[in-house]
């Protein structure tokens, strides 16, 4: 298999495993779409999955042939293991407990002692424990928990005895004792001592987090737990497998690259852990912050994302002592490959040694400027008395003159150097990616620009921290690289994760400006964007609410601002306002169904964009953003049945896109917008009954949304967008009888998004998308009397719509979805009147009965399940809502035809209901 494979494999697998397991074949039937070698081999590992529930999770105990449980846990306390006595359990693992002892003999001794759980005793389990019981015999150091005693029980248990280190986590203990930052340099440095010395015995510890480095009261540090370690000499076949088995065994927050990669372990591994704890130490927070606890999403942030310096995370004089040195040391250690970390622990704690010194570090060029900063730094009496004694001596002035010529010459350069490297950055940032970002095809060069400049940048704020120029730089290069990652809303690659990641990182910086100088206009503009990027991204996740906030916070950060009336600002603020009335109630996306809410924040936007307009009459920027707008509010007011008031703001969007893309026949994002207002304007010759102009536009649109995708393959809203200009076509052709002709359309669709959804099975826009379609084709594939087809397909929409009903975070048009499904399923065995009534009621409930779809939702549920009297009376409620309109005209054919039936039924009493 290769890896692209085994990659889709992994992602089914994975996400499966968060679906209820009575749920999960027909998950994987979906995912799989067809593919039978792959439904084999996701079938396989869930199988395996299901036999071993809980592997490395739960006790080693559990997985050994006749070994109960029944043992209790204080079976032990008391009892006399050698010259040691039980006291109380301190700690449990999977092959045994550790417990408190004391030596009762002539001595007097307290000592951690390992003894192996009863029942234990298969060779694998045994081996595994008798090794660290070898690592721990062959390390002698003072800040490594030394190896006392070992040997077997009565019984046969094998057990062995630890010094007992009575101390706290090395993180809690510089909290608690408010260690200045040299004073936890050099706290750490004796880690890494330990660290050191298990190497040089060809040791590997493979789990250094904070947890198992302990430091005792009089601030010894001491390192434990070498369960999972690895010896680097040649191993026997026991142990070697042992090794493999345990090559996934660590904590994710510590683990390296290669380490959730399952790649080759090495010393390197340990010097990347050990640079994730110093930045614990440093900073009081871990270099990453996973969006998500699944391994997919755990791998992409540790081996995809770059961590931000130190110094970025704190503020004033805290971050000017972590700038520099410090900053470089960290994310030296903290480098993806294993080959450009420092080369051994020693070499580490050797530029810790440096800087706390004064002396230049190994890692930063061996500039003079460098050297002779350090010079000054270690000699600062001697430098300050050597100068006034140079001030005083007449003599000595044309010498000193001419010194500082040359040292100003070579500060010059210095800057130059500087400000050159920066200008090639911002170059790449600003100029070149706002120069491609809409050219068909570009959004691989894009992610390339953006990291490149996020390289260059990086580098630079190491060399100048406090630097706000720099910090705003690097708060716009993240929001970019979130952009090209995931943002729905743009070209991108569909990597929500990682977008997630880097807004919050470009949030962290532009929060640090703001606090160090609240009238920086800038950084509180990048505030406010990361918050709303951060709200364009959420809803993928299923956080609709917390994109709210986000979109909330933008605004009140604008809001409140000392510039208010700039236009930066102002622009920034209609794009929240916009973004919120998207989430709010914008129909063709998941939404909150608060359609007086968008409509109202979608108002405010066009007030802003207006009154720009009249200021700058010439800005494109200001022109098309007004122009989404009016469309967007067009949506809104086509839901609502304002039919001319849609139509002018169609045509007024439409003109605006179809200007900027003549104007550039290489803007990608002009073109997508005028084809999209080609798409509606479709809609709306079709709702004046005229097919075939409708379906004219349908086809002239999507041809333009195929070439785009074709030129971008990469592009998954390329992607997307193409497979929603045919789906209009498709449910045209489906209204008009021609079942073959949409059914094939509805096939394509599938195919399009088939491999979007396998990548990201938890992004709930396309999990809705992904499900209509499979319930279109199922109801095609039954009007042509392809029985067992549209059965299965049908059947598996209905259940990813149910599980999608069914979340916490379901929106009432999801809940209304799936009650809708169950009244319209083409065959017998699928419909269920009774729970689409239930499920119908409590989309009514989410939205206070003020939705008439929903509620017309609820007495076609009503009418399936043979009630009618509770079908008008819900009817009734629905025509109440709705002006006059062809959709009123449908729901009053509809009461008709209920109160026909209510008078040919049996008398009931009217609906509780309401």
């Amino acid at each position: 298999m290769d890896a692209a494979r085994w990659q889709q494999v992994k992602q089914i697998f994975q996400a499966a495993l968060d679906v209820p397991r009575a749920e999960r074949s027909a998950y994987v039937s979906t995912a799989c779409a067809g593919d039978e070698e792959l439904r084999r081999e996701v079938d396989s590992l869930l199988a395996n999955e299901e036999d071993s529930d809980g592997f490395l999770s739960e006790m080693a105990v559990d997985y050994v042939p006749g070994v109960s449980l029944d043992e209790p846990p204080d079976a032990n306390l008391g009892r006399h293991i050698g010259p040691y006595q039980i006291v109380r359990e301190i700690g449990a693992g999977g092959m045994g407990s550790v417990y408190l002892a004391e030596r009762v003999d002539e001595f007097r001794q307290k000592a951690a002692l390992k003894l192996m759980r009863r029942g234990m005793d298969s060779r694998i389990v045994v081996s595994r424990f008798r090794h660290e019981r070898q690592i721990l015999a062959g390390l002698d150091h003072p800040n490594i928990a030394r190896l006392l005693d070992g040997g077997a029980t009565d019984d046969g248990r094998p057990y062995f005895v630890m010094e007992y280190v009575e101390g706290t986590p090395i993180d809690q203990y510089c909290q608690n004792h408010s260690l200045a930052l040299g004073e936890r340099l050099k706290l750490f440095r004796q880690v890494c001592a330990a660290v050191q010395y298990a190497h040089q015995n060809l040791v590997v510890h493979r789990d250094i987090k904070p947890g198992n480095i302990l430091v005792t009261e009089d601030g010894t540090p001491k390192l434990l737990d070498f369960g999972i370690a690895k010896l680097l000499r040649h191993e026997a076949p026991q142990e070697t497998a042992l090794t493999q088995a345990g090559m996934r065994l660590m904590t994710p927050e510590y683990a390296s690259p290669e380490q959730v990669k399952g790649l080759a372990i090495s010393t390197a591994t340990d010097v990347y852990s050990l640079g994730v704890v110093l930045y614990e130490l440093l900073v009081g927070r871990m270099p990453y912050l996973f969006p998500t606890r699944s391994p997919l999403d755990v791998e992409r942030t540790i081996c995809e994302l770059e961590p931000v310096r130190p110094s970025a995370m704190e503020t004033g004089a805290r971050a000017k002592r972590l700038a520099g040195d410090v900053d470089t040391i960290v994310l030296k250690a903290l480098e993806k490959e294993p080959a450009r970390r420092y080369g051994s622990v020693e070499q580490l704690s050797e530029d810790i040694r440096r800087h706390l010194e004064g002396i230049p570090i190994a890692a930063r060029p061996s500039t003079l400027m460098y050297r002779a900063g350090k010079f000054a730094q270690r000699n600062r009496t001697g430098v300050i008395a050597a100068a006034l004694v140079v001030v005083s001596l007449a003599t000595g002035l044309v010498a000193t003159t001419r010194q500082a010529h040359i040292a100003q010459q070579q500060r010059a350069r210095a800057e130059r150097r500087f400000n050159d490297v920066r200008s090639v950055a911002e170059s790449f940032l600003f100029e070149f990616d706002d120069k491609i970002r809409n050219l068909a095809g570009s959004t691989p060069a894009r992610q390339l620009l953006v990291q490149k400049a996020l390289e260059y940048l990086r580098s630079l704020t190491q060399e100048a921290a406090g630097d706000a120029g720099l910090s705003r730089s690097l708060a716009e290069a993240y929001l970019k690289v979130g952009d090209v990652q995931g943002n729905p809303y743009v070209s991108n690659l569909g990597d929500t994760a990682g977008a997630i990641s880097s807004y919050q990182q470009a949030l962290a910086i532009a929060e640090n400006v703001v606090r160090r100088d609240p009238g920086d206009l800038k950084a509180r503009q990048y505030q406010a964007r990361a918050h709303r990027s951060l709200g364009e991204v959420l809803p993928l996740r299923d956080d609709l609410a917390g994109a709210v906030t986000h979109f909330r916070q933008s605004i009140a950060v604008l809001e409140s601002g000392p510039s208010a009336r700039d236009p930066g600002v102002r622009f920034e603020l209609s794009r929240s306002y916009e973004m919120l009335a998207d989430v709010l109630g914008r129909s063709g996306q998941t939404n909150l169904g608060d359609e007086k809410g968008a409509r109202a924040a979608y108002e405010k936007a066009l007030a802003i964009d207006g009154a720009l307009i009249a200021e700058q009459p010439g800005s494109l920027q200001y022109r098309r953003s007004r122009a989404v707008l009016q469309m967007k509010l067009a949506d809104v007011q086509v839901d609502a049945n304002e039919w001319e008031p849609a139509v002018r703001n169609y045509r007024a969007a439409a003109a605006v896109f179809e200007s900027l893309s003549a104007a550039d026949a290489n803007n990608a994002d002009a073109r997508r917008s005028a084809v999209m207002m080609d798409r509606k304007i479709g809609e709306a010759y079709e709702a004046h009954g005229q097919t075939r102009e409708a379906l004219d536009e349908y086809v002239k649109a999507a041809e333009v949304q195929r070439q785009l995708m074709l030129a971008d393959p990469a592009n998954a809203k390329a992607r997307m967008d193409y497979a929603v200009g045919l789906k209009v076509r498709a449910d045209l052709l489906n209204k008009t009888g021609d079942v073959q002709g949409a059914l094939a359309i509805y096939r394509e669709i599938l195919d399009l998004i088939r491999p979007l959804y396998a990548a990201e099975p938890n992004n709930n826009m396309l999990r809705v998308r992904y499900a209509t379609m499979l319930v279109y084709i199922g109801d095609l594939l039954a009007k042509l009397h392809q029985t067992e087809e549209a059965r299965r397909l049908y059947g598996q929409g209905l259940s990813i719509t149910r599980q999608l009903a069914d979340r916490p975070g379901a929106t009432p048009g999801e809940v209304n979805d799936y009650a809708e499904y169950l009244i319209d399923a083409p065959l017998p065995d699928l419909r269920n009147p009774a729970q689409a009534i239930s499920y119908a009621r409590r989309a009514v409930e989410m939205t206070g009965q003020s939705a008439p779809e929903f509620l017309e939702v609820l007495a076609r549920a009503y009418e399936d399940a043979d009630d009618a009297a509770s079908a008008v009376a819900t009817e009734e409620k629905a025509l109440a809502l709705i002006p006059p309109s062809p959709a009123r005209k449908a729901a009053e054919g509809r009461l008709a035809r209920f109160r026909s039936a209510l008078r040919k039924a049996p008398s009931r009493s009217a609906p509780k209901f309401f």
